[in-house]
């Protein structure tokens, strides 16, 4: 690639690295609020609080063993997929598979950035930051895939696309070494 590529790709991932900082930044601003509110109702009076069954801890998910009321449980399962432990479904198949690709991309960029951290390339620095980008690039990509409205088969097709651009681009990152 050329400089002028180099830098333009460079630009491409400091944009999407800033606006996921920014989500991020969103997401622990929530967090915080809710923490604050959390606290706001474990100091309410005894008599006000409603009874939250104890939640049961099971392989790193939390699941309540009993609902609160239906109302509010039919709305909560209306804006989020079902998440629950052992014979009953994770997640569609669509963020599965998903989750499964962004693995093998994850592996296949360690496989690329050790290559290239091991050579004495003068570049080696800039193309492990390539590396790194594209696979943060590709796992944001497929992450969007799952939330479309496409169907699964369209958003399988998709995710492969990803993981194929994915390798293709390590792979020249990786045929970019100078010695």
């Amino acid at each position: 690639m050329k400089k002028k590529q180099l830098i333009e790709k460079m630009v491409e991932l400091i944009d999407t690295i800033n606006s996921l900082q920014h989500q991020l930044n969103e997401v622990k601003t929530e967090n915080k609020e809710l923490k604050e509110k959390l606290v706001l109702l474990e100091q309410q009076p005894e008599n006000t609080k409603m009874a939250v069954p104890e939640p049961v801890k099971t392989e790193g998910f939390t699941v309540d063993t009993e609902a609160l009321d239906s109302a509010a449980t039919a709305e909560v399962a209306e804006e989020m997929p079902a998440i629950e432990v052992n014979d009953v479904k994770l997640a569609d198949s669509t963020v599965e598979y998903g989750s499964v690709i962004i693995g093998k991309i994850v592996v296949e960029s360690v496989k690329y950035a050790n290559l290239i951290g091991e050579s004495n390339s003068e570049n080696k620095k800039e193309l492990l930051n390539l590396i790194m980008g594209k696979a943060e690039v590709a796992k944001a990509e497929i992450f969007a895939i799952t939330e479309s409205e496409a169907t699964d088969e369209v958003k399988k097709e998709l995710i492969d696309a990803q993981y194929a651009e994915a390798l293709d681009y390590f792979k020249s990152a990786y045929g970019q070494i100078t010695e």
